[in-house]
């Protein structure tokens, strides 16, 4: 499930439709902090991925 929340959220979803749609598969109501919470956390290891593989030198403004 929390793959298919962050999935939602790369993809524009709003935090609301979000918390809507957990309700209705889950049947309990996330807190719009724990979903931006999930997808803080994802964007910082992503942007670490990226920013491994990507030297500085070459993509300035990175």
């Amino acid at each position: 499930m929390e793959d298919a929340i962050i999935e939602m959220d790369l993809a524009g979803v709003s935090v609301r439709w979000i918390e809507d749609t957990t309700q209705t598969l889950l049947g309990t109501k996330l807190a719009p902090e724990t979903i931006s919470n999930l997808n803080k956390n994802t964007m910082s290891i992503l942007n670490l991925g990226i920013l491994a593989r990507c030297p500085v030198h070459i993509y300035p403004f990175m």
